[in-house]
């Protein structure tokens, strides 16, 4: 099990995302977990919430599938689709189903830990809000225990 903690700035896409102040990116703080089913694909789930660009209550979680390949012995690639939930801040965002695609370059510091940068899609599926994303996170890979 891996886990990010992971910042992820929305850029506006369309002129009608938001409410108000359309002009300016909401920044969101949060949580990413991944459970790797093999080598190269994970379930991941991530729950974010607004801290700056005058989003107030915003709040997303979202679940979905990503899959990881090693470039060298430390960099390595990363692509994810989500689908979830969110609302609040004066985002556009309809009934709240959003969806989600990210593409990410990682960079293995240690065995356990690991710094990735992420470029992204996110839009709402009945709603306005749509938004190009811009994200960094920080990773903790748990090994658990091992057979001897």
């Amino acid at each position: 099990m891996r886990v990010r903690v992971a910042n992820q700035t929305y850029f506006k896409a369309d002129p009608q995302w938001r409410g108000v102040f359309v002009d300016k990116p909401v920044s969101n703080l949060g949580v990413q977990i991944d459970y790797f089913i093999s080598p190269n694909l994970f379930i991941t789930g991530q729950g974010l919430a607004a801290y700056a660009g005058k989003a107030g209550a915003y709040m997303v979680g979202e679940v979905g599938l990503g899959t990881k390949w090693a470039i060298t012995d430390n960099w390595f690639v990363e692509g994810e689709a989500l689908l979830g939930a969110a609302g609040g801040g004066g985002l556009r965002v309809g009934g709240g189903l959003v969806a989600q695609g990210n593409a990410s370059i990682g960079y293995q510091i240690t065995d356990a830990l690991s710094i990735l940068a992420t470029a992204g899609r996110m839009e709402a599926l009945k709603g306005d809000f749509k938004a190009n994303v811009a994200g960094i996170s920080l990773a903790y890979q748990f090994t658990g225990f091992t057979a001897k």
